[in-house]
């Protein structure tokens, strides 16, 4: 099963990072990006702007794409949309809807009419999912994160984007890198990849953002009366 990440569990050891079909943010898989210039330099100033501008989002809307690339195998890509407010978030794509209100997580495949009850744990759920925000995200990159340097730009369309590209403190990480692609002048992050030990890719674009839009809390609940007929499995203890 597909898994998604919207992830500060990159770099961290022992943990497989798995994506449920998201988020919801990973960088430089297409072939037709072009490099230009060679500039090395830190880029944590840019990385603590990017962190200051998301933390003043009290919500957000998020449109992105997944594609996850295994040795020796077809691509696999998902389309998804994210919304999020506080410590809930709702996953939308074609084969899997997933909700939380903070407490509760909600995993609902429409194909076998079948949602899961599992408890939310601050992010990190024993279904592998991993969820925060952005600036929790990239704070916690940047905490585990034994170099991140600026590595040049690139040319996306007609983006320049710059190329920041990190590497883990922990030496155990399945991960050995992970780059992001930023656009210095609007301050948004429009890709994040992370480069596996084992050959695998995963990379977030990032399509559409709407900062703070209007959220109810009932978009971060399972209402089961829409569904009907729907097996309700509780693994809540």
């Amino acid at each position: 099963m597909i898994k998604i990440l919207l992830t500060s569990a990159l770099f961290s050891s022992g943990r497989i990072m798995r994506f449920r079909s998201l988020l919801a943010v990973l960088t430089l898989c297409v072939p037709a990006l072009s490099f230009s210039g060679t500039a090395q330099s830190d880029a944590t100033p840019l990385i603590n702007q990017l962190i200051s501008k998301y933390e003043g989002i009290s919500s957000i809307e998020s449109h992105v794409h997944l594609t996850i690339e295994l040795p020796e195998q077809s691509a696999v890509e998902q389309d998804m949309t994210i919304y999020q407010k506080e410590n809930m978030f709702r996953l939308e794509s074609k084969d899997q809807t997933v909700i939380s209100d903070g407490k509760t997580i909600w995993t609902y495949t429409p194909e076998d009419n079948r949602v899961v009850l599992t408890y939310a744990d601050e992010g990190s759920t024993d279904n592998g999912m991993n969820f925060n925000s952005p600036h929790a995200m990239l704070k916690q990159l940047l905490d585990q994160s034994a170099m991140q340097r600026i590595a040049g730009t690139v040319n996306k369309g007609k983006q320049l984007l710059t190329v920041v590209e990190m590497k883990p403190k922990d030496v155990d990480s399945e991960f050995f890198k992970v780059k992001l692609l930023v656009d210095k002048a609007r301050l948004t992050l429009k890709e994040l990849k992370s480069f596996s030990k084992d050959g695998s890719r995963y990379i977030l674009s990032i399509d559409k953002v709407i900062p703070n839009p209007s959220l109810k809390k009932t978009l971060f609940t399972f209402d089961k009366t829409k569904y009907p007929g729907v097996e309700v499995e509780d693994l809540r203890i």
